[in-house]
């Protein structure tokens, strides 16, 4: 399993852990480029799109797979709300259904 990039906790207590990009899922060579207030280039790995999903008592669900480049504003009940951007820099508002059913799956 690769390295967390980043925790979420929604709004039911299910905590969200981003994983960091690997190799084993095949997105090691996406890269962020972008260039600094003062003129510097940088490209650092892109996120992965993957989610390992925790339940309130820490039990573990399962993976959701999410775009790579959606920046998480809002996970509620039956929704996941972000943020893309597309080559231009232009950001669109991106809103994704989610089923938490009974079987605790995600």
């Amino acid at each position: 399993m690769s390295i967390a990039e980043d925790f979420l906790l929604d709004d039911l207590g299910f905590l969200w852990v981003r994983r960091g990009p690997s190799p084993a899922e095949g997105d090691e060579g996406m890269l962020r480029e972008f260039t600094a207030p003062d003129g510097v280039e940088w490209a650092i790995p892109s996120s992965s799109g993957l989610h390992d999903v925790f339940r309130p008592d820490g039990v573990y669900l399962g993976t959701v797979k999410l775009p790579h480049d959606l920046s998480i504003t809002e996970i509620g009940p039956d929704y996941i709300l972000g943020t893309v951007r597309d080559e231009v820099d232009i950001q669109y508002v991106w809103m994704y259904g989610l089923d938490r059913s009974e079987g605790g799956s995600e």
